[in-house]
């Protein structure tokens, strides 16, 4: 497994929901150290390339896809986590083990979410953006749990 997919893998492991848009799936990648030296070009290349480890999904498709996704960065207010029309990748590892009914309620919603983005009609753009909300909301309801004391990962 090169350096990149290990990274991606790394940064997909920390996250409740297996999952994380391309936007902050860099920035993690860059705190480590990984060297991505096409940007997100690359990344996407490199997900793209491990169909059995990754799953990108992006509500834009089509000639547009790659001007839809760069440009409306620069809109972004400091602190706004992605936006819809942003791709996200999806990583298939198993969830790691967590103890509690925290734990067992996180695992699930991970996996309901993974099944999902494994079958997700990539080419219906309300269809990606409804999952990309889901996860949104998953990654609320952990943070409430481990607030709670729930434990979970």
């Amino acid at each position: 497994m090169n350096t990149v997919t290990q990274g991606i893998r790394t940064q997909l492991d920390r996250t409740a929901t297996g999952t994380l848009p391309v936007s902050r799936l860099l920035a993690g990648l860059r705190v480590d150290g990984v060297t991505l030296p096409g940007g997100e070009e690359h990344l996407l290349t490199s997900a793209q390339g491990e169909k059995g480890l990754f799953r990108v999904l992006s509500p834009w498709r089509g000639p547009w896809s790659r001007e839809a996704n760069l440009a409306p960065r620069a809109l972004l207010r400091p602190g706004v986590r992605g936006w819809a029309g942003e791709a996200w990748i999806l990583g298939f590892a198993p969830p790691t083990s967590a103890s509690g009914p925290g734990g067992r309620a996180s695992r699930r919603l991970s996996e309901t979410l993974k099944a999902w983005g494994r079958g997700v009609d990539d080419s219906a753009p309300a269809s990606v953006a409804r999952w990309v909300r889901a996860t949104e909301e998953a990654e609320k309801s952990y943070r409430v749990l481990l607030r709670a004391g729930g434990g979970g990962g």
